[in-house]
């Protein structure tokens, strides 16, 4: 989760084995979790990391940013979008134009997040997030032909239409895209991203691919 929220440091785990399903079954008897409030219980634990993070890369520094996650790949984009909504209320964010893009294997995976989406939606009143979520059954959790290139072409076109109506002083500053996921993903998308002609990419001020 992002810095500075009334929860702490929120950490999200899929039940996949021995030791996530005794989590997870702890969890239930102390009651912790959003939607039953309960208070929890102390448990050590220990910690490894962090690995990766966006670098050099600003995304608040960006007109739009855009996230293409498959699977737990979403951990990655909550956070970036919870930290981008944070930046623009401060008034300390450019990007005005959020998608978010998640594809998954199983149905079942989106209903613990709906809150958390409805929530996000709610708080992205100057800068607009528009989530999306697709049903997959291959196992890279790969997107139909040309869906991503029909989705970012979008928001490059919404990015440069917003550029239009707004002062010399704040031009575009281009497009991130952020991925996560399977390796198949990953090549997809920047098979995209580098597919964008050089006039659009001038127009929109250049596109910025960062893979987690």
């Amino acid at each position: 989760s992002v810095a500075k929220t009334p929860e702490g440091l929120v950490l999200m785990c899929e039940t996949a084995g021995w030791w996530t399903g005794r989590l997870y079954e702890m969890a239930k008897v102390a009651g912790y979790g959003y939607e039953e409030g309960g208070v929890g219980r102390m448990i050590s634990v220990m910690l490894e990391g962090p690995y990766g993070g966006p670098g050099h890369a600003v995304f608040a520094s960006f007109s739009a940013a855009m996230f293409i996650v498959g699977g737990s790949g979403i951990t990655f984009a909550l956070s970036a979008v919870q930290d981008l909504l944070q930046r623009d209320l401060e008034g300390s964010g450019r990007v005005k134009i959020i998608e978010l893009i998640w594809s998954i294997q199983d149905p079942c995976s989106l209903t613990p997040l709906v809150p958390q989406f409805t929530s996000l939606i709610h708080q992205s009143t100057r800068a607009p997030l528009k989530i999306s979520v697709y049903y997959t059954r291959a196992a890279d959790n790969s997107f139909p032909p040309d869906l991503t290139l029909t989705v970012l072409d979008a928001v490059i076109a919404r990015a440069v239409s917003y550029g239009m109506g707004i002062k010399a002083s704040m031009d575009i500053t281009g497009v991130v895209v952020g991925v996560c996921g399977p390796v198949g993903l990953g090549d997809e998308v920047a098979q995209a991203v580098s597919a964008v002609d050089h006039g659009r990419r001038w127009a929109v001020g250049g596109i910025e691919m960062h893979e987690e």
